[in-house]
């Protein structure tokens, strides 16, 4: 990826985690995605911001390759909505994952994530921790 398609598809990553994930603006989702993604996520999104309005996600890391941008990131928030399921526990987290954004014609075509789902669920009290 040259380098201005490289800042284009960090901007579009930057863009979506701060508008859709932060600030619960799941519409932008239809913008940045093509439209079968951002069918998948928007219900994703909604739902985990119903559990955990207050969420906030930095990116601590960015790697691109070719049509691939990937970024490690964490994000805390606070338990204070049903959330699957799970009753609101008041509790706060913070949890730590790895997106790979597939970017062509200036949209998000594919991602891929990958987060620490069983570090949340002991941290909410639903999942036993580490023995010791």
């Amino acid at each position: 990826m040259e380098a201005n398609m490289a800042d284009n598809g960090k901007e579009l990553v930057t863009r979506y985690l701060e508008e859709a994930w932060n600030q619960g603006n799941v519409d932008v989702v239809d913008e940045l995605f093509t439209p079968e993604l951002a069918a998948r996520l928007k219900p994703l999104i909604g739902a985990f911001r119903a559990g955990f309005p207050d969420w906030h996600c930095v990116i601590d890391d960015f790697v691109i390759e070719g049509d691939k941008v990937v970024n490690r990131w964490t994000g805390k928030a606070t338990h204070t909505g049903n959330f699957f399921g799970i009753p609101p526990t008041g509790k706060p987290v913070t949890v730590e994952g790895i997106t790979i954004h597939q970017i062509a014609d200036g949209r998000i075509t594919a991602d891929w994530s990958q987060s620490d789902q069983l570090a949340l669920m002991q941290q909410l009290g639903v999942a036993p921790g580490p023995q010791g």
